[in-house]
């Protein structure tokens, strides 16, 4: 049987009477994180230790502040690798619940045993049906702007991004325990690195329920929206000041090189221009390689790929001007911005999906 993980943040008797039904139902192995809760909370906690002396198998960790969901989680994790995995020597994983009353047992237990089922390792989401009429609108609204960007940037379509209720198989665990995110944005990251490793990502349907309107819960809606939302466009953000630079670099230099290059020179503005745009695209070439896209890996067919494009961008680019402009008979400005910008961002999904992409392993 799997071990299940609950950070919690001052909990009250539902917790208690959640780990007892959890362990009738055969899910006996919990691992508790009491991210720093009040002082009015330790009742709850001591009655968890107490359940110890009626053959329950519960650990409880402790933090002395509330650090976050991120680092419960993250501490969560660290302590089952090193102290839990090889004890339970019949665990395929670890399984996360919130400690609110959010996951009925019997998700829990549908998710446990698809857990036993994975062969190559990955995750297994709970999904939220947030359609339903009880799903307070913000919770709604969130989640479907979140599903869209994160279909959008990491071409995953993604049900329910921030379900607490997830399966990890025991081969992943490992990669996902240093990654950024101390809140709720780490369970964000998560579904990121996944996505970019090409982890599988599962999906079970799980009952939606939400007690007076989600009140209890400890997300804050600004904060850690930015944090999330900070974590989706990070990498969109880094290529747009990527390209921002280079075309600044493309410009001083072009105006250093026609001030070097003899006026009576008859190619000065080619020379300037090739010269200009040679060392703006090496440099463009380098930081989308290394930053943007944080590919590690030493290989010509990223640089010839990279190059292809530019040049295939370059001539889609006049080549779509010129067809729209001969089409409409003015705005050449307006049409070259528009196509430009529907260009910059094709140039940006094809380098992250293909010439940077890294499949399988670290990057």
């Amino acid at each position: 049987m799997n071990v299940v993980l609950i950070p919690t943040l001052n909990p009250d008797r539902r917790l208690v009477d959640y780990i007892v039904d959890l362990r009738k139902n055969g899910l006996s192995k919990i691992l508790v994180v009491n991210d720093g809760s009040d002082a009015y909370a330790e009742e709850i906690f001591e009655k968890l230790r107490g359940l110890n002396e009626e053959q329950f198998d519960i650990t409880i960790l402790e933090h002395a502040k509330n650090l976050g969901k991120g680092r419960a989680l993250k501490d969560g994790i660290n302590y089952y690798l090193i102290h839990l995995k090889d004890k339970y020597l019949g665990s395929h994983g670890l399984i996360t619940v919130d400690s609110d009353g959010q996951h009925l047992v019997k998700d829990v237990l549908n998710i446990d045993k698809q857990l036993q089922t994975i062969r190559e390792g990955g995750i297994i989401l709970g999904c939220r049906n947030f359609n339903k009429e009880n799903v307070p609108f913000k919770s709604r609204f969130g989640n479907k702007i979140t599903k869209f960007v994160f279909k959008m940037f990491f071409g995953k379509s993604i049900t329910d991004t921030q379900t607490g209720l997830r399966a990890f198989s025991n081969n992943v665990l490992i990669q996902l325990i240093d990654l950024y995110g101390e809140r709720f944005e780490y369970e964000t990251n998560v579904l990121i690195e996944c996505s970019n490793l090409d982890i599988p990502i599962d999906e079970i349907s799980i009952e939606t329920i939400y007690e007076n309107q989600n009140k209890s819960t400890h997300f804050n809606p600004i904060v850690d929206s930015i944090k999330i939302y900070s974590l989706l466009l990070s990498q969109f953000l880094k290529y747009i000041l990527a390209s921002a630079t280079s075309s600044i670099i493309d410009l001083l230099l072009f105006v250093l090189l026609c001030n070097i290059i003899p006026q009576n020179n008859g190619l000065r503005i080619y020379l300037a221009t090739i010269g200009a745009r040679l060392v703006s695209s090496i440099y463009n070439y380098e930081v989308n390689k290394n930053i943007v896209f944080n590919y590690k890996k030493e290989s010509y067919r990223t640089t010839i790929e990279y190059y292809v494009l530019c040049l295939i961008i370059m001539i889609t680019s006049g080549f779509s001007v010129n067809a729209l402009y001969s089409f409409f008979g003015q705005h050449e400005f307006l049409i070259k911005c528009i196509v430009d910008t529907i260009l910059f961002c094709c140039n940006y999904f094809i380098q992250q999906k293909i010439i940077f992409k890294t499949k399988g392993g670290k990057r």
